[in-house]
C-alpha cells in the first residue's frame, strides 16, 4: 500500500512538474513573441541601420547622374543601377555580419514578464535571446518621387532590405521580419520632374 502511494505521489508530482513547463513555455512564447514585435525588432533595427551607416560613412559612390538643359534646369536623372546593386549586395554581407556578431547582455526577457502580475512585470534576471537570420536577407532597389512644395518634386533612391529574423529563447522561439531603407541618393528638382534613365 505503501509503495502505491509513493508511485501516485511520484506520478501526481510528474504531471504537476509537467504542467508547470508546459504554462512557462507558452507564457515566455507570449512573452517573446511581444519582445519581439516591439523592442527587440526596435533594438535590432538600430544596430543595423548603424552598421550600414558606418558603412556608408566613407563611399564616394556615383549612384545618379544629374543632366540639366539650356536653361540650368534638371532635364534628366540617370541611375547607376549596377553601381546601386553592388551596393545592395555589400549591405546585405554587412548586415549577416552585425546579426552574427550582435552581442548584447541587456538583451532579453525579464523573467517578470511570464506571469501574469503587472508589478512584477519588466523585473527580475534576464531571459537571453539571441537572433539569427532566417536564410537570405531580401533586399529591393526603389526609385520615389515625393511632392515637396510648390512646384518642387524630392526624387529618392532607395534600397530596401527585408531581414526575416529567429529570436531563440532556452526553450523556446519565434520569428519575425525587419524592414530597413537605406537611403541611397535624393534630389530636389524644381519644376518640372525630369525623365529618368536606367
Amino acid at each position: 500500500m505503501k509503495k502505491l502511494k509513493k508511485i501516485l505521489a511520484l506520478c501526481l508530482m510528474l504531471c504537476l512538474i509537467a504542467m508547470l513547463l508546459l504554462t512557462a513555455r507558452t507564457r515566455l512564447k507570449s512573452a517573446l513573441q511581444l519582445f519581439a514585435e516591439t523592442s527587440g525588432n526596435t533594438k535590432l533595427t538600430q544596430t543595423l541601420q548603424n552598421a550600414m551607416y558606418r558603412q556608408m560613412h566613407d563611399r564616394n559612390g556615383e549612384y545618379l547622374t544629374i543632366h540639366y538643359d539650356a536653361t540650368e534646369r534638371i532635364s534628366a536623372i540617370s541611375v547607376h543601377s549596377e553601381a546601386i546593386s553592388v551596393l545592395a549586395s555589400e549591405m546585405t554581407m554587412t548586415l549577416l555580419d552585425a546579426l552574427e556578431n550582435f552581442d548584447d547582455p541587456a538583451f532579453g526577457i525579464p523573467i517578470g514578464n511570464l506571469t501574469d502580475s503587472v508589478l512584477l512585470s519588466g523585473k527580475g534576471p534576464l531571459i537571453p535571446l539571441r537572433p539569427i537570420a532566417l536564410g537570405h536577407i531580401a533586399n529591393e532597389i526603389q526609385s520615389q518621387l515625393e511632392s515637396a512644395g510648390i512646384n518642387q518634386t524630392l526624387h529618392r533612391i532607395l534600397i530596401r532590405f527585408t531581414v526575416a529574423i529567429r529570436y531563440l529563447a532556452p526553450i523556446e522561439q519565434v520569428a519575425d521580419t525587419i524592414t530597413i531603407d537605406l537611403v541611397v541618393a535624393e534630389t530636389l528638382v524644381v519644376g518640372d520632374v525630369p525623365i529618368y534613365r536606367d
